[in-house]
């Protein structure tokens, strides 16, 4: 077995970069320029090289440059999951987390809804679903669970890239949106704990449930009290030693992202969530200057981001395995129970009339962060 890279995997990992950043952004300023969030573009050109198109109309082309290899495609992916993550620490930096913080009642009311509604929806009717599409039609229960629970984790990286296309993220209708679904993704994956116990059969582990939720809350109330402080600090000791900036801000930054990453992963909430949390701790800072948060903003726009939106494309493959009633189904329930759960939410609050439809569709997409 292969244990290190080969000039050959180089090669085509740099091919494939090529084809992904080259394209996306091509496809990207086409859309920009007719007012179309680029993100359309980005999971398009991946859908268009990966297996639905390419590698129907042209497989021998599709196997040349995108193989089913596991070292490939790890080095692929490996790339991807820097983007997303940077995205998330970037998106971070942008929140103004005082008027986050102002909104967190209508946050916390919004997100109590499209969590509960989605599950009620998505239970109902999964419960309907012919034996066919169950593995085990004697676990339809615990099946019925598992659909329930995804659809409660929503799509923050999506959601928060459409924002800022549409100049809607730095806005008070934005940061509400980015503070309810960061609140809906910590019920969300405490929920998801407990009902992955039952579908392994090892069991409803509320202890772990528990876990989750008390630390993910200490971890935030420390890094958005003790932690925004302590990042100042550290920022303004930095630029008084006269250190090269912005390139000292950045690692430090990127330092603190991977920190974070980590310390969330560790307790059960996704590595995104951490990122999150180390740009607003940063973004927070005075002594943060403009020039380090331009650099870093225009780093994962221009690069990391296009791979990452490109990658989801590339797996998707719309013939293979393709059946249009489970399709339309996941969609529906899926669609409806996220939409309706956010509108009914924001109706229970104090926000605008004009602001209801722009909120429920924005908590629609769900379950990226699988």
């Amino acid at each position: 077995m292969q244990h290190y890279l080969s000039e050959d995997n180089i090669l085509l990992f740099l091919l494939q970069i090529f084809l992904l950043l080259g394209l996306a952004r091509a496809l990207g300023e086409v859309l920009r320029r007719w007012n179309q969030p680029t993100i359309t573009a980005e999971i398009l050109v991946g859908v268009l090289l990966g297996p639905t198109v390419l590698g129907r109309f042209l497989p021998g082309v599709h196997a040349a440059v995108f193989p089913d290899n596991v070292t490939q495609q790890t080095m692929l992916e490996t790339v991807a999951w820097f983007g997303i993550f940077f995205f998330l620490l970037k998106t971070g930096l942008e929140m103004d987390f005082s008027s986050a913080w102002r909104q967190r009642g209508d946050a916390a009311v919004i997100t109590m809804y499209d969590v509960i509604v989605p599950i009620a929806i998505a239970f109902s009717f999964s419960m309907l679903l012919p034996d066919q599409y169950l593995g085990r039609p004697d676990q339809r229960l615990l099946f019925c669970l598992f659909v329930a629970t995804i659809m409660t984790i929503s799509a923050l990286p999506a959601t928060a890239r459409v924002l800022q296309d549409l100049n809607l993220y730095k806005t008070e209708l934005g940061f509400l949106i980015m503070c309810a679904l960061s609140l809906n993704d910590i019920i969300g994956w405490v929920i998801f704990t407990l009902v992955l116990g039952l579908v392994t059969q090892t069991g409803l582990n509320v202890g772990q449930a528990v876990f989750i939720l008390v630390f993910t809350v200490a971890f935030t109330f420390l890094c958005l009290g003790v932690g925004r402080r302590a990042t100042d600090w550290t920022i303004r000791k930095m630029q008084a030693r006269n250190l090269p900036e912005p390139g000292s801000s950045l690692t430090f930054v990127c330092l603190l992202g991977l920190l974070c990453g980590s310390v969330t992963l560790k307790i059960g909430i996704h590595a995104l969530f951490g990122f999150f949390i180390a740009g607003i701790m940063a973004g927070e800072s005075q002594a943060l200057s403009e020039r380090s948060r331009n650099v870093i903003s225009q780093m994962v726009h221009a690069i990391f981001v296009p791979l990452f939106f490109a990658t989801i494309g590339l797996k998707i493959d719309f013939f293979s395995g393709f059946d249009l009633f489970l399709v339309v189904f996941i969609l529906a329930i899926g669609i409806a129970g996220r939409f309706i759960g956010a509108w009914v939410g924001v109706t229970r609050t104090k926000q605008a009339r004009a602001n209801r439809l722009l909120i429920a569709i924005a908590h629609t997409p769900g379950g990226e962060m699988q």
